[in-house]
């Protein structure tokens, strides 16, 4: 399978703790994947903006599109040729295989943050294309409490907008409470780094209570491109 090296490559990378978990792995896929990657990404048509989806709300998102890649239904209108590889992509993405490589990989850190609950907690993967136009911004924030991990492929063409990768924060005052939902101000943090946002490289990190990432605003007309996928969980009950 063409994503297996892809696999073994993620369940390898050594995990950053500070200021949370968090792993960057450059030429995450193979030279040839990464091209059709590029060749095909749907066209900015097939996208939706993400406001018009009923998942978020407010002004901060006016600059994203996003297309689910959760089963091959949601690609049946590109042409033939895209299809047939993002149906190989969504396979691979939604598969066991690879939701089980990733769990296990932080299954300790998962035990720490979760404890007793984890043993009741169901796994699901949501991966989707990301589109994001110029002067995009997004402040620090954790993420909802029902993620678990995020897997950030960013898709760029070139290095030309480099400088606009997601950036790492941690709160000037460490008693700072943000809710899980909510973004916090730039000048409420430090920018720990920015994950460059450069060609084939993939950025991803463990939720949890400080896990604090954004996007400073764009300063180009760039596109940002990304393919993103996240574990969700839920707590089984009864």
């Amino acid at each position: 399978m063409i994503f297996d090296d892809v696999t073994r490559r993620i369940a390898a990378a050594p995990i950053e703790t500070e200021p949370f978990h968090h792993f960057v792995i450059d030429q995450v896929f193979p030279a040839d994947v990464y091209r059709h990657i590029c060749a095909f990404w749907p066209d900015d048509s097939c996208l939706t903006p993400i406001n018009e989806t009923g998942r978020v709300g407010g002004k901060g998102y006016t600059a994203r599109s996003v297309l689910m890649l959760s089963s091959p239904a949601d690609v049946a209108a590109l042409p033939r040729k895209q299809r047939k590889f993002w149906y190989k992509v969504i396979a691979w993405l939604n598969g066991d295989a690879f939701i089980r490589t990733v769990l296990d990989k932080i299954a300790p850190i998962l035990g720490d943050l979760h404890g007793d609950d984890l043993g009741n907690l169901s796994f699901g993967a949501r991966p989707q294309f990301v589109v994001d136009d110029g002067y995009y911004k997004l402040g620090p924030h954790t993420d909802a409490p029902d993620r678990v991990i995020g897997l950030l492929f960013y898709c760029p063409a070139d290095d030309s907008i480099a400088d606009q990768g997601t950036s790492i924060y941690e709160p000037l005052d460490p008693d700072l409470e943000i809710p899980a939902t909510a973004h916090g101000r730039f000048d409420q943090f430090r920018r720990v780094r920015t994950v460059e946002f450069r060609p084939n490289r993939l950025f991803a990190f463990v939720r949890s209570p400080n896990s604090f990432h954004g996007v400073e605003e764009m300063t180009c007309d760039g596109r940002r491109r990304t393919l993103s996928w996240k574990i969700l969980c839920r707590k089984e009950t009864g």
